[in-house]
């Protein structure tokens, strides 16, 4: 009784799949085969790319290969915009909030839609990609490829970007959103500090006036991009993050110019005031 039961079970649901896919009984069948074996390459993929680009990484910054590490390439110049040393700290949360992602994401990469005729789910195809494009920008900074390395991680923006749009379109759960959140305003942010380094580096402005005043007004641009996030997207993950980096920027600028330090940082907190304030519940009402 109870194997007829699961077999009527079992024939309903396969046609239930040909009915939505448009295709017969059989097709049904095929198509569970392909969408199982599309979930196991999206989930090897995936734990693959993260753990190449994670030996990468320790590879360059741990083991310092070809003799240097990224904040010592950064300190050979003096570039406005770029966080104390101790703020990158935050690629070791990301790196971790990432493996939290992906052991979500291993549980429900079934529900991830194929890349076109491939066997690798839209979601998977963007995260691989930035993690090859992680690799490419580490390897080029490195190696100071300076030019090269901007296009790199302008585009590994821009991916990242597309997976923050994707996971925040298609769940509300804070273990599928907040890590690709922190990945994403972290990159928004070196992208900007790694184009500051090179204009610096090939120009020689280190004392120009355009530093200090091309620092606040980034700065306040980063505040409106977390307003924009929050309100869009109900992120408060993106905001945390560019007050982080912007508090550390005001302390990479002490010994520089104090009042620019200082005010960078006032800048932070009225920056997380903007973000995180509920402003909505002391909007004025029109009168009746």
């Amino acid at each position: 009784m109870g194997d007829s039961a699961s077999s009527a079970a079992y024939h309903q649901r396969r046609q239930s799949v040909a009915q939505a896919t448009g295709g017969t009984w059989r097709d049904a069948g095929r198509y569970g085969i392909n969408r199982a074996r599309t979930t196991r390459t999206s989930i090897a993929l995936v734990w693959a790319a993260y753990v190449v680009t994670i030996a990468c990484n320790a590879a360059f910054e741990v083991f310092a290969l070809g003799g240097t590490t990224s904040a010592e390439v950064s300190g050979e110049v003096f570039a406005w915009f770029t966080p104390a040393g101790y703020v990158f700290s935050i690629w070791s949360v990301i790196y971790l909030a990432l493996a939290v992602w992906l052991v979500a994401y291993s549980g429900d990469a079934s529900h991830d839609e194929p890349l076109g005729s491939l066997q690798i789910g839209k979601t998977a195809s963007l995260f691989t990609v930035s993690c090859a494009l992680n690799i490419a920008w580490l390897a080029l900074w490195h190696f100071e490829a300076f030019v090269p390395s901007i296009i790199v991680i302008a585009a590994l923006l821009a991916v990242v970007g597309m997976l923050y749009v994707r996971v925040n379109t298609q769940s509300s759960r804070l273990v599928d959103r907040v890590p690709i959140s922190l990945y994403f305003a972290w990159l928004g942010v070196a992208t900007v500090a790694d184009i500051a380094h090179v204009i610096t580096r090939f120009t020689g402005a280190e004392q120009s006036i355009l530093q200090p005043a091309s620092t606040l007004v980034l700065a306040i641009a980063f505040f409106a991009l977390a307003v924009y996030m929050k309100r869009t997207y109900d992120d408060y993950a993106f905001g945390a993050v560019i007050v982080w980096a912007v508090v550390g920027i005001g302390v990479h600028l002490m010994n520089a110019n104090i009042a620019i330090a200082v005010l960078t940082i006032m800048l932070a907190g009225f920056g997380a005031l903007a973000v995180y304030f509920p402003w909505e519940k002391y909007r004025l009402q029109p009168r009746k």
